[in-house]
């Protein structure tokens, strides 16, 4: 998950810790790919695809990392004729708030983010799961933006991070606990399982399992 190492989300987190605009309570975010060719992964009910489990994560770690525990998720959508969502859209309820999110692999469109508090929101700006910009806009008037480009793919920041730890000794991060690894997949299985994208393996008998 390589967005939390990102040098913009970092500096976004120290930014609203001295600055806040409260406690967050809504968080929106998503984005849908069409480019990726019909022999991707993505594309396989085999090997567990769909846009939820394939992008979806991105959108769930943001959803918890901010707004808490996952509880309950109501998803629509649509599928393939293989049985994988082409587009999804799920509304998240979490410990300290709402979730908009949206996931695809039949539209394209590359998304920002949004989170709102009581004294004002936050916009990560495309693509938000790169972070490079963001603007912060207080219910006062004032609105600060922040810049921090990213060199490489991105990827470079998380295993440094993985790296650093297994130096120290560490098996758990402390910016991606496991619990929050865990309610990601809660809220994922819930979600592609409501739409009814169904796996093989999921359960005895799921391969005969009609789907559409």
């Amino acid at each position: 998950m390589k967005p939390p190492f990102f040098p913009l989300y970092l500096r976004l987190r120290e930014h609203l810790a001295a600055d806040p605009i409260g406690p967050v309570g809504f968080v929106r975010a998503g984005h849908v790919d069409a480019s990726l060719s019909t022999t991707h992964p993505l594309h396989s009910r085999e090997l567990g695809g769909g846009s939820i489990m394939g992008i979806g994560p991105y959108e769930a770690f943001l959803a918890i990392d901010w707004l808490g525990a996952f509880r309950r998720v109501q998803t629509m959508g649509r599928l393939t004729p293989a049985g994988i969502d082409a587009l999804a859209l799920f509304q998240t309820e979490h410990e300290h708030g709402m979730a908009q999110l949206h996931t695809g692999l039949d539209l394209f469109g590359r998304g920002d983010a949004l989170l709102t508090g009581p004294r004002g929101y936050v916009t990560i700006h495309e693509n938000w799961w790169n972070p490079a910009r963001a603007t912060i806009r207080y219910r006062d008037g004032r609105c600060v933006e922040l810049d921090e480009p990213f060199v490489a793919g991105g990827f470079n920041y998380e295993t440094e991070h993985f790296c650093n730890l297994i130096r120290a000794g560490l098996r758990e991060s402390r910016e991606i606990p496991h619990e929050l690894s865990r309610g990601m997949a809660r809220l994922l299985e819930a979600a592609r399982t409501e739409l009814g994208v169904r796996f093989i393996g999921d359960s005895p008998g799921s391969d005969d399992v009609s789907i559409g």
